[in-house]
């Protein structure tokens, strides 16, 4: 789930599914998941790092995000 890590700063951490072979899909789950939570507190959410693994002999994909929830009103969340 999602964590606090600072004033308005969150992570989220996973590992992905046995047919995950790439980080990268892990990420796109969990910017999925940390989108709702900034949206579900009528805010958007901005990334502002992210690391991954890819999966190996007898590890599987992994990966964790860090963002901010920011007013959609806020310029940093300019489209």
């Amino acid at each position: 789930g999602v964590v606090q890590i600072g004033p308005d700063l969150y992570m989220i951490g996973g590992l992905g599914k046995f047919t995950d072979f790439s980080s990268s899909g892990v990420k796109a789950r969990l910017y999925q998941e940390g989108s709702k939570y900034c949206e579900e507190r009528g805010r958007v959410m901005l990334p502002v790092n992210s690391v991954g693994q890819d999966s190996g002999y007898g590890t599987y994909a992994s990966a964790e995000i860090q963002f901010r929830c920011v007013l959609p009103s806020d310029p940093r969340a300019a489209k």
